[in-house]
This record gives C-alpha cells, structure tokens and sequence, in this order.
C-alpha cells in the first residue's frame, strides 16, 4: 500500500476509514467507506471527514452494539469504476512519473512530529 506513494505511482486508497493514512495529493486520491447515520444521512469523502467521522475508532465505537450507524465498503461497480480511471490514469506509463528534481540547498536539520496532515484530500467521487 505504501510503495505506490513512496515511488510516485498512481493509486487510490481504497475503503478508507481514518485521516492517520498517508495522503499523496500529487499522485494518489481516496475514497472512503460509505456511513450511513441513524438519521438515515449517507457520508462519504469530504462529507465524512466533515462529520468528524472519518476516525476509525469513533466509527467503531458508533457501528458496535446497535447504534444506528452503518458501514459499507466499496461495491464491485464502483471497484470496477476506480479501476478504470486509474488504467486511464497510466495509459501513458512514461509520461505519469517524471523524475523530481533533487531538493537544493541546505539540508534540513530538523523535523517536526507529529507530522501534519495536509488537506483538501483529492477525492474519488463516483
């Protein structure tokens, strides 16, 4: 899961159900599990995160014991449709991953932790 990001290739997280996961906004996108509240509201994407439930403790906490809260995890169809936008994504094999240019200057000599999640994630909406 992680070597995608690390090397620069396309990819889509897939059923994704906490913010702790590395976002890759350049290369990679998202789409999360579907919370269907109590209230009947359906929350995906950005409208999960909106909700403060895109946490996977919290969202366990809240689907146990009968509280209303469902989970569902991506369909075939919609598998099927993230396929297919990432093959169209790498059609050209060469041309989605250009070499980066080595960072100049000064190395840093520190770093700062925990690291800071950046957001908007760029979301799969299908």
């Amino acid at each position: 899961m992680m070597l995608a990001p690390a090397f620069g290739i396309p990819h889509t997280f897939v059923d994704v159900v906490d913010t702790r996961a590395y976002w890759d906004l350049k290369h990679g996108d998202a789409l999360t599990r579907v919370v269907t509240t109590p209230k009947g509201e359906t929350l995906r994407n950005a409208r999960l995160l909106a909700s403060g439930l895109l946490d996977a403790d919290r969202l366990a906490k809240r689907s146990e014991g009968g509280g209303g809260y469902l989970l569902r995890q991506a369909t075939s169809d919609e598998l099927a449709i993230v396929a297919n936008r990432l093959y169209q994504r790498t059609i050209d094999c060469p041309g989605w991953r250009q070499p980066a240019e080595p960072p100049g200057g000064p190395k840093p000599n520190h770093f700062i932790w925990p690291l800071k999640l950046t957001y908007p994630v760029r979301w799969l909406d299908i």
